[in-house]
């Protein structure tokens, strides 16, 4: 069975701390800051300086300057440099890490590890902003002891959900159930695959189908597979000789015109100069 298509699946090391750090972050105009993934975090990013163009599933959110982007749990994302580039810090924690059994933890915690409770895509609330510099600033201090960091975080969520509640997602448990169709798609992306053939398999009206894909997942079902393909396309130009055509038609495309044209559009650069930039 492949892997999950987009999922990252290389462990964070949080070490003594419940939060994890990067700092200086720093990416030219126009240029791919992250490629399109999901995990099983919160993610935020604090844009210093320029501008960041976020893909969240289909829709594209504009970080500018002394604004916060937040990473949903399970959210797909993707974010290009603007125009001027980009810099950026980088916070992230896993909220099972801050649930406990108190009241107060299964209310506010629980529903964000069940997709229940999401929080806006970009914010600019000063004490947001000041919270998370603040913990950031404590992050680079060697005598800095974990537990304030933690409360701050802690802080930071009291303030998410007074500040920056969005639309609630899918449940866990709808996940869960639509997971062996996402199973399916990533070991048969290659094939020739089409919502209606997907939705007969699995019992499904093809309309409703559709609409629960996207809910599940941020994204149309034939653009989880376009992406899938062009993945698999970039792995393939770095290690495979074969010519372009002949990936095209193993990743799933008919059409070498059109795969380029998908290439291009999704990675930023053609297949020929990509392959060349990762060869030479």
């Amino acid at each position: 069975m492949a892997r999950p298509a987009l999922k990252e699946i290389t462990p964070v090391v949080y070490k003594d701390h419940a939060v994890k750090v990067l700092h200086h972050m720093e990416t030219a105009p126009h240029a791919e800051c992250f490629p399109l993934h999901w995990h099983d975090r919160v993610e935020l990013l604090l844009i210093t300086q320029g501008s960041m163009e976020i893909q969240l599933g289909d829709e594209l959110q504009v970080a500018a300057q002394g604004s916060l982007a937040i990473i949903n749990v399970g959210q797909p994302h993707r974010g290009i440099a603007g125009d001027q580039g980009v810099q950026y810090q980088v916070l992230m924690f896993e909220p099972g890490t801050f649930q406990n059994s108190t009241p107060a933890s299964q209310r506010f915690i629980a529903p964000i590890l069940q997709n229940q409770t999401v929080f806006c895509h970009v914010t600019q609330n000063e004490e947001v902003l000041q919270t998370v510099r603040q913990i950031l600033q404590l992050h680079e201090d060697p005598y800095t002891n974990p537990l304030q960091i933690m409360g701050l975080t802690y802080y930071l969520l009291g303030l998410f959900s007074r500040h920056c509640l969005g639309t609630a997602r899918v449940t866990a448990q709808e996940d869960a159930q639509f997971k062996p169709v996402l199973e399916y798609m990533n070991a048969h992306f290659t094939e020739k695959i089409s919502t209606k053939t997907l939705s007969h398999t699995f019992g499904y009206d093809e309309a409703y189908f559709c609409r629960r894909f996207k809910r599940t997942t941020g994204i149309t079902v034939m653009k989880y597979i376009q992406i899938l393909r062009l993945e698999y396309a970039q792995q393939l130009l770095k290690k495979k000789d074969r010519n372009i055509s002949d990936i095209a038609v193993l990743c799933g495309f008919s059409d070498i015109y059109y795969f380029t044209r998908c290439f291009s559009k999704h990675f930023g650069i053609a297949p020929t100069e990509f392959r060349k930039a990762h060869r030479g």
